[in-house]
């Protein structure tokens, strides 16, 4: 049985640590489509494969990341792939991707109770480990790599946490290389601080609470919407037809979960 194993692509990082290995994904059998890709599209695959009869014949593998799901395209070791983030446009030429819905990017404790809403410089303040002043709790900040998409559109949009959050990982935090990690990281620190999207928060059933966070003011860099990753369905574009059916029904059964569920938006 051949055996597609990818390395250093497990999540949507460029520059995984070394000795990474991703599951392996078997593509022998032809005739029941594997899918695999990025951790924080898992559930809404999942969820969707079992409502809906014409998604049976999928396979669903474990996460290999949306880098480990387009290299596994783009070498045709791969039927259809989950992406948490938008095609680059070198990707583009060869790979098309199905939008399927955007998860907002938020910050998130796993305290016993909510935390107040919090000024940008409180915010920070936890992000960096230097808690426990003016009633702030002391947290454990767990990070991701800087080129993950969570974390690249949480920065844009709020760029003080961002660079406190990086801050933080160069002297030391712990930093979760795939969406997997940081959900088992975050279930093993009953005081910790993180970025993660709201619906991988969701379908996680972690004990954590969102924190509110002020919104820069207008004019100012970063104003406006929530920050956003988009999830969608990739597939080769020389795909046969019947797979093309197939990627574009799952692409609506994942739609249809997340927009019932008040943690996503329309892409």
């Amino acid at each position: 049985m051949a055996l597609l194993v990818l390395w250093a692509g497990c999540g949507d990082e460029s520059d995984p640590p070394p000795f990474t290995q991703c599951p392996p994904v078997g593509v022998a059998d032809r005739g029941a489509a594997q899918v695999a890709g990025s951790g924080a599209a898992l559930p809404l695959a999942r969820a969707a494969m079992a409502r809906r009869a014409e998604l049976a014949g999928l396979r669903l593998a474990a996460s290999i990341g949306s880098d480990g799901a387009i290299a596994a395209l783009r070498a045709g070791d791969l039927e259809l792939g989950l992406l948490g983030r938008d095609l680059r446009s070198d990707e583009a030429l060869v790979l098309r991707a199905l939008p399927v819905a955007r998860a907002e990017v938020v910050l998130a404790a796993t305290t016993a109770a909510p935390l107040k809403p919090l000024t940008q410089r409180e915010a920070a303040a936890l992000l960096r480990g230097e808690g426990g002043w003016r009633g702030l709790p002391q947290l454990q900040p767990i990070g991701r790599e800087a080129t993950d998409t969570a974390v690249s559109a949480f920065s844009a949009a709020m760029p003080a946490l961002g660079a406190a959050l990086s801050e933080a990982i160069a002297h030391g935090a712990p930093v979760a290389w795939s969406d997997d990690e940081l959900v088992e990281a975050l279930a093993a620190h009953a005081n910790a601080i993180a970025v993660i999207d709201r619906g991988l928060l969701r379908h996680s059933g972690l004990a954590a609470h969102v924190i509110a966070v002020e919104r820069p003011p207008a004019g100012s860099a970063g104003h406006g919407a929530p920050p956003t990753r988009l999830l969608a369905v990739a597939l080769r574009r020389d795909a046969p037809p019947a797979l093309v059916r197939r990627a574009e029904a799952l692409a609506d059964a994942m739609r249809e979960v997340a927009l019932a569920g008040g943690a996503y938006v329309a892409p």
